[in-house]
């Protein structure tokens, strides 16, 4: 598999089912969660800095890896609203036709 096409294919999963589904990891082709390839890589890149000192951005980063960015947020609300609905559902009579 070439890295454009695994790029593609993460950028497709990450739309779908956001930062939670599952990611290939470029190096190793394996899923991966997607905050601990990131844990990883910003690990690889930070070493010259300490906790204190990393930047913003990066901080921001791992926060949406691990709570979620509006994808997230909206396929939560998906689901939330299309359980009420069910659960709504199930409660309506059945009414015969005959």
């Amino acid at each position: 598999m070439s890295e454009q096409l695994g790029t593609l294919q993460n950028r497709w999963r990450t739309k779908r089912q956001g930062l939670r589904g599952p990611f290939i990891d470029p190096a190793t082709r394996r899923a991966v969660p997607f905050a601990s390839w990131l844990d990883d890589l910003l690990e690889q890149l930070l070493l010259p800095y300490t906790a204190e000192d990393e930047p913003p951005t990066l901080l921001h980063a791992r926060t949406l890896a691990r709570e979620g960015g509006r994808a997230e947020a909206q396929l939560r609300a998906y689901r939330e609203a299309r359980a009420v609905a069910c659960s709504h559902a199930r409660r309506w009579p059945v009414w015969s036709t005959n």
